[in-house]
């Protein structure tokens, strides 16, 4: 869809929501030498130590030497060392930058929401809503209030939207939708590519669906393909790291169909998974 025509001009809806963000994110910034709740100290311990290997050792952070006993760090599922994003810590470390990384996401985010509404149609106000609903809404700030801190590329969603929009009109989009891709499978995020790929492979077949040609789904099959090849430096020492060091699950540890289906449709949701706890 394209955008509407005679619309005014977007950037004073993207600095309206940057200074949102940055309103929205200043209690983080209270007690810097403070840790947070929960994973807090985990995405602190994760974040640091890749930072320790380049700045004080000078050697690629290949090896983890404060956990188990020693372990692998550059193949570790939640390492967050190669992303791109990582430099936002190793330049002010982790209980600064950590902070910042947040701040930074979450104005991402609400801007590339807005700018992907906008995109569709949507007004200005509807553009700033759904921005706002997105990324300061309970759903990211109690993920990161409990630690979760790889939710921090859920803003990228929209850009990633954005890009696979704009490259049905332009084939360099693609190659950008790749590079975010590629910036989030290397982020440590294991979760988050879980949410991504099976979101975009579905949305790209609705379109196939209605509008009766598979350049979408290939597009965005494309789009994966030169990620995994990006990322391939974290990708696959990953992989391997997880088959040699891969986990048993007992019996009753794994998920029946039947509580899957109850969980997912049934409203008593919380009163079932204490019970089943």
């Amino acid at each position: 869809m394209q955008p509407m025509k005679g619309t005014p001009p977007f950037w004073p809806v993207a600095l309206l929501l940057v200074a949102a963000s940055v309103i929205y994110s200043l209690p983080l910034f209270d007690n810097l030498d403070w840790g947070g709740r929960r994973d807090w100290d985990q995405f602190t311990f994760r974040y640091e130590t890749p930072r320790l290997a380049l700045l004080r050792d000078h050697t690629l952070p290949a090896w983890n030497p404060y956990a188990n006993g020693g372990t692998a760090l550059l193949a570790h599922p939640d390492s967050p060392f190669p992303s791109p994003w990582y430099l936002i810590v190793l330049l002010f470390g982790a209980p600064l930058g950590l902070r910042v990384q947040v701040l930074v996401f979450t104005a991402l985010g609400a801007v590339g929401m807005a700018a992907l509404t906008a995109r569709l149609g949507a007004s200005r106000a509807g553009s700033v809503a759904g921005a706002i609903v997105f990324m300061m809404s309970a759903h990211f700030s109690l993920h990161i209030a409990e630690g979760h801190l790889e939710w921090c590329v859920l803003g990228l969603m929209p850009w990633l939207a954005w890009c696979l929009l704009r490259g049905e009109e332009d084939r360099r989009f693609v190659v950008l939708a790749a590079l975010l891709l590629a910036s989030v499978m290397t982020f440590g995020a294991v979760y988050i590519p879980a949410v991504f790929l099976p979101f975009f492979s579905f949305w790209m077949l609705f379109r196939v669906i209605q509008g009766g040609v598979w350049r979408p789904l290939l597009r965005w099959g494309a789009v994966v393909a030169l990620a995994g090849l990006l990322s391939s430096v974290k990708l696959l020492p990953t992989i391997h790291f997880a088959s040699v060091g891969e986990r048993e699950v007992m019996a009753d540890q794994r998920t029946p169909p039947r509580l899957l289906l109850v969980a997912m449709l049934d409203p008593r949701q919380g009163v079932l998974y204490q019970a089943h706890r």
